[in-house]
């Protein structure tokens, strides 16, 4: 039997700030290894300037990342 691969959600309330830059990190560390979801219990547009000044400083590009509620999973 094969083994699963392991998921992690990160959540916050917009999913605009702290939730997208987590996991922006965590897919830089953890690359192919691990499933890595955003989401926020009250989504608002995208991830901020706060969020992703500080990730792009660490060379990571979340400017992509759509901010998506709780239940919702894109792949």
């Amino acid at each position: 039997m094969g083994q699963t691969q392991p998921a992690v959600l990160f959540v916050c309330s917009r999913n605009g700030g702290r939730s997208q830059r987590a996991a922006g990190l965590m897919r830089d560390l953890a690359g192919d290894n691990v499933t890595v979801s955003a989401a926020g219990t009250k989504p608002g547009t995208g991830p901020t300037t706060e969020a992703v000044d500080p990730a792009t400083g660490l060379g990571i590009d979340i400017t992509g990342e759509h901010s998506d509620p709780v239940g919702l999973r894109r792949r």
